[in-house]
């Protein structure tokens, strides 16, 4: 992961050593081009150069200009970024605020060890912190989770639990916190980090677009002001205020909150239930703006979310 030009161990090395670099790196260019030849036929592929990274940021931009420049010849236009390991430090973080500061460079951002790290209310304001500082890059800043963690399987004793990424509910617990926290895409490591593809996980995904169908993600930002008598990790909360919410309960904690609706004196709101565990539709009924009203998930034995949009 050095031997290219640019790279301050290539700059470096002697020319007998940079020989064999560059005899590496014309097999390396080989095998790229040849995954490009399947990659470029679709235009839903995004390309990270490196997996948790240390490595200089050279490296990555070598093959980020190697990969535009092939995609280029064929009329293509492809985004490309690094998965700097520190990103879990967030305003610690010298590999994302780099990336931050160098949007000409990298396309978005993949901030999976945000995930790997933090959990319940940590990790919710570790990512709101990434969210934030991506909203004021210049321009704004996409991120992406290719790796959401926690898995029943990875607990003591058994395999990963080194890296504590937790059990099944605190993955799904993860995606729905990105989500509504601004990540604009999430993805379930594979087993035994993640879960995959496992049911949990389709199940997720499932109601995920069921929510969707009801209130853009894209419409709404955290507004964790507009909760009232909520525990430590118990709900979560995304709006357009007065229009749309999206409100997500974990499993754990009590499972009612106060929603403040004061500013919408005049406003009726549909509020449809989504069960996360089974990624199936729950009850519906009408909410009342002008007042803070209760929210309280049907039951206790799944992590459930609540859409509230405006009655037409």
């Amino acid at each position: 992961m050095q031997g290219v030009p640019g790279h301050p161990v290539y700059e470096k090395a002697p020319d007998s050593r940079k020989q064999k670099y560059d005899l590496v790196r014309r097999f390396q260019e080989k095998f790229i081009d040849k995954l490009l030849s399947v990659t470029l036929a679709y235009d839903n592929v995004l390309y990270c150069m490196n997996n948790e990274t240390h490595e200089d940021p050279a490296w990555g931009q070598y093959w980020m200009k190697f990969i535009k420049s092939q995609a280029s010849v064929q009329g293509k236009r492809v985004l490309t970024t690094d998965m700097l390991d520190d990103a879990y430090n967030a305003e610690g973080s010298r590999g994302l605020a780099y990336q931050l500061n160098n949007r000409d460079t990298y396309d978005y951002v993949d901030v999976s060890q945000a995930n790997s790290r933090h959990a319940d209310e940590s990790h919710w304001n570790t990512v709101i912190w990434i969210v934030e500082a991506a909203k004021k890059a210049d321009p704004p800043c996409l991120l992406h989770m290719t790796k959401i963690y926690g898995n029943d399987m990875a607990l003591d004793n058994k395999p990963w639990s080194r890296f504590k990424p937790g059990d099944t509910d605190n993955g799904i617990e993860e995606w729905w916190r990105n989500l509504l926290a601004g990540v604009a895409g999430v993805r379930f490591h594979r087993p035994t980090a993640g879960i995959g593809l496992y049911p949990a996980a389709k199940a997720c995904m499932s109601a995920t677009r069921k929510v969707e169908s009801n209130v853009k993600f894209w419409d709404v930002e955290p507004a964790m002001n507009l909760l009232t008598n909520r525990d430590p990790d118990e709900a979560y909360l995304a709006a357009d205020p007065g229009k749309a919410y999206i409100v997500y309960f974990t499993k754990k904690g009590g499972g009612s909150v106060g929603l403040k609706l004061e500013d919408s004196p005049n406003a009726t709101f549909e509020l449809r239930w989504v069960n996360v565990s089974t990624g199936g539709w729950g009850s519906t009924k009408t909410v009342s703006g002008g007042s803070t009203v209760t929210i309280n998930r049907p039951d206790a034995s799944a992590h459930w979310v609540a859409t509230l949009s405006g009655v037409r």
